[in-house]
């Protein structure tokens, strides 16, 4: 089987990747599936069963995307729990492996709090287990800076996401400097400093802002209203003079 990379926004992958899913269990009553990092997963004529590791519900996104994964998987006839990290990668870590344990589940979905943290859990553990793994959103085991298939990773059955890679926060940063030509002071507020997502911008930031772009120290947010307003509030007025607020969220 191919594995690749795939781009599209996250909250609606999340249907397309139950339905990926629960399609192959139902081609025959034992389907081999090569995930990579040497590790063939043999599908059973059993009901699907899946564990979807969302990184929090603390948001308008997030409580969409729980709203569709739930919607989606009823429509298919698919059984599916839910577990919100709440943007903590050691709680996230304890829930996976406390599924791991259990045995219950045959596929995990999987919006990981931090990519490198559990990193061998998802790539690893899960496919020696027989468990099929999809990494959404967020990139796992170190591999955010990277493009395309490099996205995936060996061990997952696959990686659905793609506008919250280096690139594509290049392009934002790209067109921002287009409409705002000149010196500028510069405030950014971001997600936790664990996600890939953030570091993502992060890094596109550096690569794309110009020299006379004066970058105010970063500020990270747990993706959720209150939060961002808690905190764009002292560095607005630490910063009377600053010209331009760069988000990587729009509840930021």
């Amino acid at each position: 089987m191919k594995i690749r990379a795939e781009s599209a926004l996250v909250a609606l992958a999340l249907a397309g990747a139950i339905a990926f899913a629960a399609a192959g269990p139902s081609l025959a009553e034992d389907v081999a599936i090569d995930v990579g990092g040497g590790y063939m997963i043999h599908t059973k004529d059993d009901p699907l069963r899946i564990a979807f590791f969302a990184i929090g519900s603390n948001n308008s996104y997030l409580e969409a995307q729980d709203d569709e994964a739930k919607k989606t998987a009823k429509e298919l006839g698919v059984e599916m729990d839910t577990f919100y990290a709440d943007f903590d990668a050691a709680k996230q870590a304890d829930q996976m492996q406390i599924a791991l344990a259990g045995g219950r589940y045959n596929a995990w979905i999987v919006q990981a709090a931090s990519g490198e943290a559990l990193c061998d859990i998802a790539t690893r553990q899960a496919p020696e287990a027989g468990i099929l793994v999809q990494s959404m959103g967020i990139v796992l085991c170190g591999r955010q800076l990277n493009a395309g298939d490099e996205l995936w990773s060996p061990g997952t059955l696959n990686y659905v996401g793609g506008n919250e890679t280096v690139a594509a926060w290049s392009d934002l940063w790209k067109k921002a400097v287009e409409q705002n030509p000149g010196p500028q002071k510069v405030g950014v507020m971001v997600g936790p400093p664990l996600l890939s997502i953030t570091q993502a911008f992060v890094k596109a930031m550096k690569e794309t802002a110009p020299p006379d772009w004066q970058i105010i120290p970063i500020v990270h947010t747990d993706y959720s209203v209150p939060d961002a307003q808690a905190k764009a509030m002292p560095l607005v007025q630490a910063n009377p003079d600053m010209t331009i607020l760069m988000s990587a969220y729009t509840n930021i």
